[in-house]
């Protein structure tokens, strides 16, 4: 007979279950305390009904991510971090990930192998309804997927009436975040282990509690390690043997996370006649040499410098940063910001995107009364890789460049002071005057 049996006594009763998760963890905190042996490094669940309650939702934009290792590959749905509304679990081997009503809007499509630990993460963007799985990492799918109402929270299990659909395997270093973490966050943050009091951290939990293998009847909490003390209450679990209890080895991490280089607190954009104004406010910054800017028709691939702006390198006070792309393309626009710190290390924002829908000039020139160099803004990616030439009033080319960023400077020293065009392959013709 399991350990936790009382409680199932609780649910024939109908004890609302935030009132019996309040119980077990108050019995958890004033319970004697006890000396473990050997600390066990994960939790093991047994894919019949172990899992763990936890007394918050996640909302809006989230980053859910773990270290997990499951037992089988089958058709049945083994749950890592769901609730009622969303859904990241193993399925046929495959990690999957989605929100209600099909819970399948991106799935990685080479199985995982049993008996091997693997970082597992799945990240929602509100603003953009975007989706995307990493393993271990790197991306393995993206898409869209719709906007969501959670009303509960679990690790090893989903509500869908009822609790069900449990994990079958080892779960280890659970982390929930308030925004949808990069790609270049996911990688970062994977193989080291938290401080707690990281930005936008939700709850953290190392599951290194009890006695590996031993008998747990009384470490019925997986601890939160933020300052949220959102610790969760074991359901079902045997708490002995090297089942459904608390066991080792786990995952192998690094020492803890590096500073991040920046705290952004603010990232905004939006139109402004037909250009896109950008600002971004840093809380605090680390070695912060700068910023590019980032642009993407997808918002997943084909990303491409449309500017930069020179960091503050180290500060504790707000800074605020503005920029202008001039010339945004046709459609959706996504943005991002690629941060590089004094070291040449490389981090990404999150996403943030609009859509122009009216017509747009494919090249924009500015300044247009210039001495040293003119910059050229492309808002159509067919202009990429192909030349402009800048022809004098006498009708004559003096001068031809090819274009290979969307932004591009163009020095004009060399040229004597008069009125000049600049031609595209497209035949785009615009003036400008050196000085």
């Amino acid at each position: 007979m399991k350990a936790i049996l009382l409680r199932k006594h609780f649910f024939c009763i109908k004890i609302r279950k935030a009132a019996l998760v309040a119980f077990i963890l108050a019995a958890f905190a004033f319970a004697p305390h006890i000396t473990y042996a050997q600390t066990g490094k994960a939790l093991n669940f047994d894919g019949v009904d172990d899992y763990v309650d936890l007394p918050f939702i996640v909302q809006s934009s989230y980053t859910k991510e773990a270290w997990i290792n499951i037992t089988t590959v089958d058709g049945l749905y083994h749950n890592i971090l769901s609730g009622s509304q969303t859904a990241f679990y193993v399925l046929n081997g495959q990690l999957t990930a989605g929100h209600n009503p099909t819970y399948t809007n991106v799935q990685d499509p080479i199985p995982l192998t049993p008996g091997t630990w693997y970082h597992v993460a799945v990240t929602y963007d509100d603003a953009t309804n975007i989706i995307s799985l990493y393993k271990n990492g790197v991306m393995v799918a993206s898409g869209t997927a719709p906007a969501y109402s959670e009303t509960e929270g679990f690790i090893g299990a989903i509500y869908l009436g009822t609790v069900s659909d449990y994990f079958a395997g080892d779960i280890d270093e659970v982390r929930f975040w308030s925004v949808a973490h990069t790609a270049g966050q996911v990688a970062q943050d994977a193989n080291c282990a938290l401080v707690g009091n990281e930005p936008n951290l939700i709850a953290y939990y190392n599951l290194d509690q009890g006695t590996a293998g031993g008998s747990n009847s009384g470490v019925i909490a997986a601890i939160d390690l933020s300052p949220n003390s959102y610790s969760g209450a074991l359901f079902n679990f045997a708490l002995t043997g090297a089942t459904s209890n608390w066991i080792a080895p786990g995952t192998t991490l690094s020492g803890p996370c590096a500073p991040l280089p920046i705290e952004l607190s603010y990232f905004a954009v939006e139109k402004s006649g037909n250009k896109v104004n950008l600002v971004w406010k840093t809380a605090s910054e680390h070695n912060n040499a700068g910023f590019d800017i980032e642009r993407s028709a997808s918002g997943n691939t084909g990303w491409q410098k449309v500017g930069s702006l020179t960091g503050a390198g180290n500060s504790s006070k707000e800074i605020t940063y503005t920029y202008n792309d001039l010339a945004p393309i046709r459609g959706n626009n996504f943005y991002r910001l690629k941060q590089t710190d004094l070291d040449g290390a490389i981090k990404y924002s999150y996403v943030r995107s609009l859509k122009f829908d009216g017509d747009l000039k494919p090249m924009v020139i500015y300044p247009t009364v210039a001495s040293n160099k003119i910059t050229i803004s492309l808002s159509d990616d067919a202009l990429l890789n192909t030349h402009i030439f800048i022809i004098d009033n006498q009708g004559r080319s003096v001068r031809k460049e090819i274009l290979t960023q969307f932004k591009q400077d163009v020095d004009i020293n060399s040229l004597q002071k008069g009125v000049y065009f600049i031609k595209a392959e497209n035949g785009q013709v615009q003036k400008f005057i050196k000085q």
